[in-house]
C-alpha cells in the first residue's frame, strides 16, 4: 500500500509539472514530457487521490465521540452496514466532509469541531440548528457509500483519461498529422504547433465536461437520498440556505462586493474575472435598470460556469437548494396530513 501511494505521488507531481509547463505554452517541453504524459498523470491523480488524502489524514476520533456516534446513529437509519464504519479528520485547511474509500466519513477539522461543540450542547439554539444541517449533510455522504460512489468515480477518471491519452498520443504519433506536433526549430513552426496542440487540447476539456455531469449526478442522487431520510422539514430548509450561500459569495465576487477565495489558482481566478467583465459589459450595453446584482443572480448560464470553474464536482447550490426546499414543503405538507388525519380517527 506505501509503495502504491508513493508512485501514485510521483505520478501527480510530475503530471502536474507537465500541465503548467502544456499552459505556458513551452511546446518543446510539452512534446517531450508534457502533453504525451497529461492523460496518464490525470489518470494516477485519480488512481491516487483516496490513498494520498489518506496519507493526509492523521486524526482518527475514538469511536466513543460525539461525531463518531452522531455518524453511526445515520447510518443505522438508512440500514447501512457499520460494522467497518471509520470517521477521520482531515487537518488540512478548509471546510469539507466528504466520503474517502468505501466506508470513511471525513470531516474537515472546522466541520469536525464545529459539530462536535455542538452535539455537546445540543440545547442551544445555534447548536440545535448545525445539528440539523449536518444531519442532511451526512445522510448526503451516507448516500455516496451506499451506491459506492468514491470507487466508480475513481475508475470513471482513471478509464477516461486514458481513454484520452491513448487517443491523443495516437494522433500526435501515428497520423498524417504527427509532422504537426514536432519540436518547433523555427517561429513557423512554433506556430504550428501550438496550433495543434491548441487543437488536440479539447479533448480534455470534453473529458472534463462528462466528468463532471457523472460527478454532478452523483451529487444530485447523494441530495435525493438525504432528502428521502429527512424527518424534519426545518433541516431541509437549512441545508438548502447552506448549499444557496455557497453561490452567493461566487454572485459576490461577480458583483465585485466579495474578494476571490485566494485558494483559487491564478487560472481560476482569471477566469472568474473575465466572467465579470463579461457580465459588466452585457449589463452596461442592454442599459439594464435593475440592480445588477439581482439581474447576475438571474444569469443562469454564467453562474452554472463560474460553478464549473471552481467546482465542476457539485451542481450550483441555487439548483439544489430549490429542490431541497421543495422538498421541505412536500414533507411539512405530508406531516402536516398526517397529524390531521391522526387527530380525526382520535375524534
Amino acid at each position: 500500500m506505501k509503495i502504491l501511494n508513493k508512485i501514485c505521488l510521483i505520478l501527480i507531481i510530475i503530471g502536474q509539472s507537465s500541465v503548467d509547463a502544456n499552459f505556458y505554452g513551452v511546446v518543446n517541453v510539452v512534446q517531450k514530457a508534457g502533453f504525451h504524459f497529461t492523460g496518464i498523470s490525470r489518470a494516477a491523480l485519480a488512481l491516487g487521490y483516496t490513498l494520498r488524502k489518506c496519507h493526509q489524514i492523521a486524526s482518527f476520533p475514538d469511536a466513543g465521540s460525539e461525531v463518531f456516534d452522531f455518524c453511526k446513529s445515520r447510518c443505522e437509519k438508512q440500514n447501512v452496514d457499520i460494522q467497518n464504519l471509520k470517521v477521520k479528520i482531515d487537518e488540512s485547511d478548509g471546510t469539507i466532509i466528504e466520503v474517502v474509500g468505501r466506508q470513511s466519513i471525513v470531516f474537515s477539522a472546522t466541520n469536525y469541531n464545529e459539530l462536535q461543540q455542538a452535539l455537546k450542547n445540543p440545547q442551544d439554539e445555534v447548536s440545535r440548528q448545525v445539528i440539523l444541517i449536518y444531519a442532511f449533510l451526512v445522510d448526503h455522504e451516507i448516500g455516496h457509500i451506499k451506491s459506492n460512489d468514491a470507487v466508480k468515480r475513481n475508475a470513471f477518471l482513471v478509464g477516461s483519461n486514458l481513454l484520452v491519452y491513448a487517443g491523443s498520443h495516437y494522433v500526435m504519433n501515428h497520423t498524417s498529422l504527427k509532422t504537426w506536433f514536432k519540436p518547433a526549430t523555427n517561429f513557423k513552426e512554433f506556430i504550428i504547433s501550438a496550433i495543434a496542440f491548441g487543437c488536440v487540447k479539447p479533448l480534455f476539456a470534453a473529458n472534463d465536461y462528462v466528468y463532471s455531469l457523472y460527478a454532478q449526478d452523483q451529487e444530485t442522487a447523494a441530495d435525493y437520498n438525504a432528502i428521502k431520510y429527512a424527518d424534519n422539514p426545518e433541516s431541509l430548509r437549512l441545508a438548502a440556505s447552506y448549499f444557496e450561500k455557497l453561490d452567493e459569495s461566487y454572485i459576490n465576487v461577480l458583483c465585485g462586493t466579495q474578494e476571490i477565495n485566494p485558494s483559487f489558482s491564478w487560472i481560476v481566478k482569471a477566469q472568474f474575472e473575465n466572467v465579470r467583465k463579461i457580465l459588466e459589459t452585457q449589463y452596461q450595453s442592454q442599459k439594464i435598470t435593475e440592480d445588477f446584482r439581482a439581474w447576475v443572480k438571474k444569469q443562469t448560464k454564467y453562474l452554472n460556469l463560474v460553478r464549473s470553474i471552481a467546482d465542476q464536482e457539485h451542481p450550483s447550490g441555487i439548483v439544489r437548494g430549490k429542490a431541497i426546499r421543495a422538498a421541505a414543503d412536500k414533507l411539512e405538507a405530508d406531516q402536516l396530513g398526517s397529524n390531521v388525519s391522526e387527530v380525526v380517527c382520535l375524534n
